[in-house]
């Protein structure tokens, strides 16, 4: 009887169902703890990612491959959007990397990040001092790696237990069109709005100076790229 209890408790516990990772990830920019290639591969958006947990926090890892999505992701802005809910909603997330013009994908800026509907902080957060930790690296095959940490009491509770084993998270991928702006510090609306006969300027000047913007920067996409996934976590 006690070889067979040990047996059905050896099978629970090799279960996805009831696994959870065991593996500490060390969030550097290097995919060393994940394997390769990831588990989920979008083709169309030119990148792909894995998720994981432990019960006290949430682990993402985006790569990126394609050197036009990079370009897109340094110069516009990357977000990465949490609902506990399983909804596709934009109240809780983490903006990184911030846009920048100048920004260069093999030294990418590692100072700071944005906060935005969390429990305990929110706004501009210094990478060294935030409890929601980022780390992104270009490897030497030049895939851009992404590592995400969000603890689990900073939006929810203090540790996943049992009563969560039904708990799914909706998670968003978002990489962000340019905000236009011109020699003039100028600001433009987003390119779906000018598309749809939003505001032109006086005279159709808005449009002249959103030329001048895509002109000067031929290498940027001109339209945000999101992607949802839903994330049912491991006990």
């Amino acid at each position: 009887m006690r070889f067979i209890i040990a047996i059905i408790t050896t099978i629970l516990m090799s279960s996805n169902i009831f696994a959870q990772n065991t593996n500490p990830i060390n969030i550097d920019g290097f995919n060393t703890e994940w394997g390769n290639p990831l588990a989920k591969e979008k083709d169309k958006i030119g990148l792909s990612y894995q998720m994981t947990n432990d019960v006290r926090n949430l682990y993402l890892i985006v790569q990126v491959t394609d050197t036009a999505i990079q370009k897109q992701i340094i110069r516009n802005g990357f977000e990465v959007w949490v609902n506990k809910d399983n909804k596709k909603d934009k109240t809780m997330g983490v903006l990184y990397p911030r846009p920048s013009k100048t920004a260069d994908i093999v030294d990418m800026p590692q100072d700071s990040l944005k906060l935005i509907g969390f429990l305990l902080h929110n706004g501009n957060r210094s990478m060294k001092d935030s409890e929601v930790r980022i780390a992104s690296h270009l490897n030497d095959d030049k895939q851009m790696i992404y590592e995400l940490q969000i603890p689990f009491n900073t939006f929810y509770k203090e540790k996943l237990t049992e009563a969560d084993k039904k708990l799914k998270f909706r998670i968003g991928l978002t990489i962000k069109e340019p905000a236009m702006t011109d020699s003039d510090g100028m600001g433009f609306p987003p390119m779906g709005m000018m598309m749809m006969g939003g505001p032109m300027g006086g005279g159709g000047g808005g449009m002249r100076n959103m030329q001048r913007v895509m002109n000067a920067n031929p290498e940027w996409s001109w339209s945000e790229i999101n992607h949802w996934f839903t994330y049912k976590p491991t006990l």
